[in-house]
């Protein structure tokens, strides 16, 4: 319903893929940590 709702499940998401799967290309990556991680 909210928008926040959903960037929280995306961030969710990505925590859990990005602690799940390696990223042995980090040019590919970069778009999930576009967020703000980096």
């Amino acid at each position: 319903m909210s928008n926040s709702y959903n960037n929280n499940k995306v961030a969710e998401w990505a925590a859990l893929v990005g602690a799940s799967l390696p990223d042995p290309r980090p040019d590919e990556h970069d778009f999930e940590t576009a967020d703000g991680t980096r």
